[in-house]
């Protein structure tokens, strides 16, 4: 018999917000057709016509901006698909275009602890005045590594990051959630179904690299 998830299983959604992203594809756009448009028609464009030196550097400017265009499209396009964690009683579960069934990621069982995890830039800079909370994450803690090969984006947390709980079991694993409000979801979902693994939500070690 096929497992499955449970019909009441809490679903967090790992489809991205289009706001933020699609400003930046939008400038980008706006950016590339300028550029363009000084590259096709240089007479009608800049103020003191053109040469070949501000035709070409029109062409770079174009290809520039167009580049990113590109990317953040195709990223779109990936981030919206369907695809995210079930919980439920039985534990967390993936679906998504990789998983047309659902598969179970980890059983409560097999866990000795939950958490949520975020980390914070040690200092501010100056693009940045105030430190951002960064990188929340579902951390679940088990006995031993037996969680290795369930889901590619649960990544092992290497032995010498500094650990967040006392005395946690030895075998730390981390899936970094796509937007901070999705913590609160996963919490919620262990709260009702796995509240004794609870273990609260930390600042972990700082780490600049996105998804560490």
């Amino acid at each position: 018999m096929l497992l499955r998830p449970a019909e009441d299983a809490t679903r967090v959604d790992f489809r991205v917000s289009l706001s933020s992203a699609g400003i930046g594809v939008g400038l980008s756009a706006i950016l590339a057709v300028i550029a363009g448009s000084a590259a096709l028609f240089p007479e009608q464009v800049m103020i003191d016509g053109a040469g070949t030196t501000e035709t070409v550097m029109a062409w770079l400017c174009t290809g520039l901006f167009s580049l990113p265009v590109v990317l953040m499209a195709a990223a779109l396009v990936k981030t919206r698909r369907s695809q995210g964690l079930l919980i439920d009683a039985s534990g967390v579960w993936w679906y998504g275009p990789d998983a047309p069934d659902p598969r179970l990621v980890c059983a409560w069982t097999e866990l000795g602890a939950v958490a949520i995890t975020w980390k914070q830039s040690p200092a501010p800079g100056i693009a940045q005045p105030v430190r951002p909370v960064l990188g929340h994450a579902l951390e679940v803690y088990a006995t031993g590594p037996l969680l290795d090969d369930r889901l590619d984006r649960l990544t092992r947390v290497s032995e010498t990051e500094r650990p967040v709980l006392v005395n946690p079991p030895p075998c730390r694993y981390r899936l970094v959630l796509p937007e901070a409000g999705m913590a609160e979801v996963v919490e919620g979902a262990v709260h009702r179904f796995a509240p004794t693994l609870w273990a609260g939500s930390h600042r972990r070690q700082w780490n600049p690299v996105p998804g560490a």
